[in-house]
């Protein structure tokens, strides 16, 4: 991130502790204009986020780290093919 810094990127991390956090963290990010998050965390977590970029109404992107303890909403779609 520091190379990234002197091109005007600027990361600002946020903990969760309880339920909720994730939605208002991410509510007060698009509010304050960031356009990309980056959210770490397993399924609850991206869809707190997702939940508070839907109602507002954003074109921020989202970049997922899978390091919850499912991560059923990251994972890639298995599609069987049959010969």
């Amino acid at each position: 991130m520091q190379a990234r810094g002197g091109e005007g990127w600027h990361l600002d991390v946020q903990l969760t502790w309880e339920a909720g956090d994730a939605q208002r963290l991410a509510h007060e990010a698009l509010k304050a204009g960031y356009s990309a998050l980056i959210v770490d965390g397993g399924d609850g977590t991206l869809r707190d986020v997702a939940e508070a970029m839907v109602l507002a109404n954003t074109s921020a992107s989202v970049v997922v780290l899978p390091l919850g303890t499912a991560n059923d909403l990251p994972a890639p779609p298995v599609r069987r093919l049959n010969p």
